[in-house]
Parts: C-alpha cells; sequence; structure tokens
C-alpha cells in the first residue's frame, strides 16, 4: 500500500525539518555564547518532538490555543484537586533556583536540564518555524547564519558542529529558493514542486556533513583571527564597566583545603588533607598568592567586588600597572633599590586539580596560559588573577614576575633611606590605597590599638613598624590546629592577642588589622607556600600548604609580603634562594598537554547571557550601523554641493562652473533627460525647460553660461556661479519629489558622474 503525501503537507514535513536544524544551531549557538554546554543530540531530539507537535497544530490553527487553555485547565484541576499547591510550588521554587545555578556555573541541573532545555526551545521552535514557513528567501536565513556564527568562530573552538547543522539547512532549503526563482523568471511554465527537489538534497547534505566533520580538525585554533577575537574581549570588558554588570568570579578559599571559610568566620578546628594542587618549577620557592580580601568585619574578612580585566589588553596596561605598582619605586634612590634588590623569577605551574584561580607572586609581568584564546587570562585590580573558564587538570601557565626578598642584606636600610626620600610623595596610587586598605569596623576594640603602638614601639618608619608586628607573633604567637573558639560577641583580633594561639588565619588577620591601626595599608592574603619531596625535581602545593599571611603597602615602594606564623610550625623553606643553589630542571614531569575546549569536561564558572549578548548586539549594532553610514552619506552629498564648501575647494569660478555643470547633467540623467544625438546645448535645455517646468529659474538662461565659457572662452561671474547652483538646488528637490528613498540613494547619493558623461554638443 502506497501512501502518498500531498504537496502541502510535503512542504510541510519538508520545512519543519529546516525550522528543526534552524532550531538546534541557533539555540547550540546561544549556549555557546554563554559559556554552557550544547549537546546537540538532546537538541535534536527536542526540537524534533515540539516540531511535530507545532506541524500538526499549524493544521488546525485553532488547535494550538485550544491545547494550551486545555492544559493549563487540567494542571489547575490536578493541583486542586490533589491539593498539591505547596509541593508544586516548591518544585517550581527548587527548578528555579537550579536554572539559576546552571545558568550562572554550569552545575546543578543534572534532574532539570532536558526540562530547562525544552522550555528555552519551545518559543525558539515557534519562531523559526513561522519564520521558514513565511520566508523563502535564502539570503535571509544566509544572513542570519553569519551574523550568528562570524563572530561565534571567532571568539570559540566549539562552534563548528552547531554551524554545519545551520548549513545543512541552508542547503536543503537552496531548492526551494531556486524554483521560485525559476517560478517568478517563467511564471506561465508548470511549477516544479519544490518537497521531492528538497528531498534529494538530503543526502547530499549528510555526505557533506561527514565530509566537512572529516576535513575540520579537532584544533581551529589556526583558523581564527586572534587580534580580533582580543578586540571582542576588550569590547566586553568595556560594556561591562559603562553598564555596571558584572561577570561572575571565582573566588579562591582555604576552606577547599580543610579551613573555615574566612567569608563567614574567623577560627575553628583545622583538618588539612594531603590532595596535590599545584606542581611548580621555579628556583625561588615563594608564597604563591591566590585570592586577597580588603573588607575586616570583626568576625570575617569580606572580598570588594572588583571588575575584571584581561591580562594581555593594552587597554588596561595602566590598571595593570597599578595593580602590580608596577610604577614604584620610580625616583632616583629607588631605581636603584628595584635594580639591587628586585628579581626577576619565573614559574611553570601545573595544576593538580581543575580550577579557574592563577597562582602568583611578587609584582607579576606576564601570565601565559596554554590556551590565551579561548581562556586569557584575567586580573582585578586587587592583584587576583583568574580565568573565567576552568583550566583543566595537568594543564599549566606561565607566570614571570618581580620579586622583592626582605632576608638580603641591607634591604631593611634600605627601606629607612626610601621612606626618608621624596619617593612616598612622588607615590601616584597612594592615597587610592590608603582609600581601600585602611578600614577598620567601629567596633574594634582600643586594646589592638594601643597594642600595636607598644609593638611598634619608637619604630621610626611603616617598615621598622611592620616588622615589629611580623617579630612579636613570631616569638610569642603558639602554632595550634584546633584553638580555643573565639567567644561570641569579642573581635576575633582580640582574641588572638589574648590567647596567642592559632594557625596562619589567626596571625595573618592580626597582622593585617594591627598595621592597619599604624596607619599601614594592609590586606590579607591567601595561598600556598611551597615544599619540595625528596625525591622530586620541582616543588609542590599541597592541601596542607595552604596558608594565609599579610600584604603591606608602603609608600614610594609598593607590597610587601609579611608572614606572621610562628616559622617553628612551618616546614624549612629557605627564604634567601640565592645562598642556596637549586638543582636547575628540564621540564615539568608529564609534559603538560594541551587544555581541552571550555565546557568540553562538563565543569566551569560561567555566566547569564555572557555571549548571548554578543547576537543582541550584533543585531542592533549592525543594522544601526548601516543606518548611521546610510546618513553619513547622505550628509556628504548635501553638503558637497553647498555653496560655500564649492567655493572652498575651487577657488577658480571655472573649474566651479564645471563642477556644477557635469553633476546637473548627472541630475538631469535620474530625471531621464540625456541629451540626443547631434542635439545642441541650447536645444537640449529649451526641451529639458518644457519637461521640468521650475518657476523661478530657466535651465536655457542659465546654460548660456556654460556655453559662453566653454564655446567663447568667458569667465563666468559671481552670479552667474549663483545662479547655477540655485538651478542645481532645484533639481535636487524635484529628484528627490521623483524618486523612491532607494532609488534615490543609489542613483544620486552613491554614484558620481563622470567627466566622460555623455555632453551635447556646444553648438
Amino acid at each position: 500500500m502506497k501512501v502518498r503525501l500531498s504537496e502541502a503537507t510535503a512542504n510541510l514535513l519538508i520545512d519543519a525539518l529546516v525550522a528543526t536544524l534552524f532550531t538546534v544551531s541557533f539555540t547550540a549557538a546561544g549556549l555557546i555564547f554563554s559559556g554552557l554546554d550544547a549537546p546537540l543530540v538532546q537538541l535534536l531530539l527536542i526540537s524534533g518532538g515540539w516540531m511535530v507537535l507545532i506541524s500538526l497544530l499549524s493544521r488546525r490553527w485553532w488547535l494550538a490555543p485550544l491545547t494550551i487553555l486545555s492544559l493549563l485547565a487540567a494542571i489547575l484541576i490536578i493541583i486542586w484537586r490533589l491539593d498539591v499547591w505547596t509541593e508544586v510550588r516548591q518544585t517550581a521554587d527548587t527548578f528555579y533556583q537550579a536554572s539559576i545555578l546552571y545558568l550562572q556555573s554550569g552545575d546543578g541541573m543534572d534532574r532539570w536540564l532536558p526540562l530547562l532545555h525544552a522550555m528555552i526551545l519551545l518559543p525558539a521552535c515557534v519562531l523559526i518555524f513561522l519564520i521558514v514557513r513565511m520566508v523563502s528567501h535564502l539570503f535571509v536565513f544566509l544572513s542570519l547564519t553569519a551574523i550568528i556564527y562570524l563572530p561565534l568562530l571567532i571568539i570559540h573552538s566549539g562552534a563548528w558542529p552547531p554551524l554545519l547543522i545551520a548549513l545543512a539547512a541552508l542547503l536543503i532549503m537552496m531548492p526551494r529558493h531556486f524554483s521560485l526563482m525559476i517560478e517568478r523568471e517563467r511564471p506561465k511554465d508548470t511549477r516544479l514542486p519544490r518537497a521531492p527537489m528538497q528531498l534529494l538534497a538530503i543526502p547530499v547534505v549528510i555526505i557533506s556533513l561527514l565530509l566537512a566533520q572529516a576535513i575540520v580538525p579537532e584544533d581551529t585554533m589556526k583558523w581564527r583571527w586572534h587580534p580580533l577575537a582580543d578586540r571582542y574581549r576588550d569590547l566586553e570588558d568595556l560594556w561591562r564597566g559603562a553598564t555596571g554588570y558584572q561577570r561572575y568570579q571565582p573566588i579562591f578559599g582555604l576552606d577547599r583545603y580543610g579551613y573555615p571559610d574566612a567569608g563567614r568566620t574567623l577560627g575553628g578546628p583545622v583538618e588539612l588533607g594531603d590532595q596535590l594542587v599545584l606542581r611548580v618549577r621555579t628556583e625561588t620557592p615563594v608564597l604563591l598568592r591566590g585570592n586577597s580580601r580588603s573588607l575586616y568585619t570583626g568576625t570575617s574578612w569580606q572580598s570588594t567586588p572588583l571588575r575584571g580585566y584581561r591580562f594581555n589588553s593594552p587597554a588596561w596596561r595602566s590598571l595593570r600597572r597599578q595593580a602590580w605598582t608596577s610604577l614604584v619605586p620610580s625616583d632616583r634612590q629607588a631605581g636603584p633599590m628595584r635594580q639591587t634588590y628586585g628579581q626577576s623569577i619565573q614559574m611553570e605551574i601545573e595544576l593538580g586539580q581543575s580550577m579557574s584561580h592563577l597562582f602568583s607572586a611578587g609584582r607579576v609581568q606576564s601570565v601565559q596560559t596554554e590556551n590565551p584564546l579561548d581562556n586569557p587570562a584575567y586580573f582585578k585590580p586587587s592583584g587576583d588573577l583568574y580565568t573565567y573558564e576552568r583550566l583543566p587538570r595537568f594543564s599549566g601557565y606561565v607566570v614571570e614576575a618581580v620579586y622583592y626578598d626582605r632576608n638580603q642584606s641591607g634591604f631593611s636600610e634600605a627601606m629607612r633611606q626610601l621612606a626618608a626620600s621624596d619617593a612616598p610623595e612622588q607615590d601616584r596610587y597612594l592615597s587610592e590605597i590608603r582609600e581601600n586598605y585602611l578600614q577598620l569596623p567601629e567596633t574594634l576594640p582600643l586594646t589592638v590599638t594601643d597594642q600595636a603602638m607598644q609593638i611598634a614601639g619608637d619604630a621610626g618608619h611603616d617598615y621598622e613598624k611592620a616588622v615589629a608586628l611580623e617579630s612579636y607573633f613570631k616569638e610569642n604567637g603558639r602554632y595550634q590546629l584546633d584553638p580555643a573558639p573565639v567567644p561570641e560577641g569579642q573581635d576575633f583580633v582580640e582574641h588572638v592577642l589574648e590567647t596567642q594561639t592559632g594557625y596562619c588565619v589567626y596571625f595573618a588577620t592580626a597582622m593585617t588589622v594591627m598595621a592597619r591601626t599604624l596607619g599601614i595599608p594592609s590586606r590579607y592574603v591567601e595561598g600556598f607556600y611551597l615544599e619540595r619531596p625528596a625525591d622530586s625535581s620541582f616543588y609542590e602545593a599541597r592541601g596542607y600548604t595552604a596558608h594565609a599571611w599579610a600584604e603591606l603597602y608602603f609608600a614610594g615602594f609598593g607590597w610587601l609580603p609579611f608572614d606572621a606564623t610562628p616559622a617553628a610550625e612551618i616546614p624549612d623553606i629557605p627564604d634567601d634562594p640565592i645562598d642556596q643553589p637549586v638543582t636547575p630542571t628540564p621540564v615539568i614531569s608529564p609534559p603538560l598537554p594541551d587544555i581541552t575546549p571550555p565546557g568540553a569536561d562538563g565543569t566551569g564558572d560561567r555566566i547569564v547571557g555572557r555571549r548571548l549578548l554578543l547576537i543582541l548586539i550584533l543585531l542592533i549594532a549592525v543594522p544601526l550601523l548601516l543606518r548611521f553610514l546610510i546618513s553619513l552619506a547622505y550628509r556628504h552629498h548635501r553638503t558637497r554641493f553647498l555653496p560655500e564648501n564649492v567655493h572652498l575647494r575651487w577657488p577658480d569660478p571655472r573649474k566651479r562652473l564645471e563642477f556644477y555643470y557635469r553633476d546637473l547633467l548627472h541630475q538631469l540623467s535620474c530625471l531621464k533627460l540625456e541629451p540626443e544625438n547631434d542635439e545642441t546645448m541650447r536645444r537640449f535645455a529649451a526641451r529639458a525647460d518644457l519637461f521640468i517646468r521650475l518657476p523661478d529659474v530657466h535651465l536655457s538662461v542659465v546654460l548660456e553660461t556654460v556655453g559662453r565659457w566653454r564655446y567663447g572662452g568667458i569667465v563666468p561671474d559671481e552670479a552667474a556661479i549663483a545662479q547655477l547652483a540655485v538651478l542645481h538646488d532645484h533639481l535636487e528637490r524635484r529628484i528627490r519629489q521623483s524618486l523612491s528613498a532607494p532609488s534615490y540613494f543609489f542613483r544620486r547619493v552613491l554614484r558620481r558622474p563622470r567627466p566622460a558623461d555623455l555632453q551635447p554638443r556646444m553648438k
């Protein structure tokens, strides 16, 4: 039994298939722009189901609202009869919270992900189905695909699979487009059915997709224009800065490695782990900085919300210098100090865990990730480094910095001389640093300030005061991983000063707060110290090496780390690498593999609509840009013929006459008035006057001036040229009234008359 479909039904099925492919492609592109996973098979199945339902409802349009109302009524009756409104509301709230979490971080939607995709795909399926059914021009879909995928291919390496799906839909649409073209050109011929031709295109599409999948390499890095991708990210940062829209930024914390979360409460017992976090190849085993906090509440440390900037962007060079105070020391006395005590260090860091934080030390000069195009390094003005996509395990990055070793001979004396010079007065960053890093809670007990002043004693300058604070805690403190709990309502630093016991968080907090009471800008820092196993050629950071310390700012010099934790409880790490040679190592083993494309491992910190915004910007910006260019062309066209501009361009009246005359012939050609063969200028002018009938000026009178100049060599006067300009203006108005807007734009605004234009004879 043969089943024959009517032509309308066959066309409907083909259009539904094309709409399904476009929906999957464009939705996947939107998910990729947002930094989310785009499971093509799942999207294809859900879109196919929605498209079948939409196609059935389109055969009887009234079924759609009837079906929706019936479903809503049934759902309300079930909820009312079963009295499950509370459960439904809780489930809806759970789904909403899970959706927000998924859109922010890409996690938390394992159960609800198909439902979320179905909700996203339903309006997309309806919209694209209507467009496919109503719009027959292939150019519309080709333009839409180009607008979406050109920026996507530039900034993301995983855009090829959804692009191939869109190209498949375009190939299936081509027979439809060609059949309509033939129908327009030959309306009397028998119309070709498009559905059979489109069905024949499907095998061709499948073969083409398989070949394209085999040809396109997994790594398309070389196919992409890196400068344009970098400029896109800079424009994205500029837009976010102008609108105040913040991206989700990962925050490093010691709570991942057994410490209490300093952002919630300070103090408490610690259970350190042994997990490998980092492996570092370096000749200088410094403290690895992960994150800093600047707001002390009395019971916790909070991070100030700060914007992030791409580290390698030239647009943020000044902010990058300020973040690491790269321009201080800068005066004559501080310059030699920088050359004497500042040493360049390089750290090749390999991740033992997947993370977004980039660890550093000293004053960072460069950061190079393995895939800077897809996953560049970002920084905050506080000096924190990170990436928006997680770097996978065993991947790595390289940090170069300038490090100041405080243990070098003569460093303290150099700081004293620096404080006595005019370098602090020339510090361009000092006022802003003091504003951001001298905050103290109003509830801070006076005993903290009094004891800080007592410890500082007769110290002459800020560096000596800081050293006195550090030495006090190292000499009097007792390291303990399970200290007594902080009494409720008591300030944390006051408790530390009373008990003199605790671990790194205790002493780093006390050092930071007490330095602020002495007027020294400071901040609380979390990260790792490094240790080198006996049988290893590189340093390691493990869970039990997670650490906290303070960073203090000195006017005219910049930031310096101070570790106030009692040294006896920390593994012996040489402070001066110059005195103890380190065996050089060739490379980190195992070798660093390539970073997988962002999102391929199913993890990552992402942002709601991070790149969907770019699509919206392009859809708005492209028409606005075209409109601006058209307006600019109109403006240039109007000002081009103003008498004052023409006079400035051609002071010679003869050249002005020729300019107006050539364009006047072009104006007449737009009105379908052109000189005939062997027609003189006078006869042509008389014929044109009868046609255009201008009330105030006559073409034959004005062109007499042209004839006298061209035939008799009589130089025109200013009055004659002014009359020619008036005629030109009248003709321009007549052309605007006679031509449509597109015709006027292309024939008058864009087209310029050539000197070789057809002109009447002079006699």
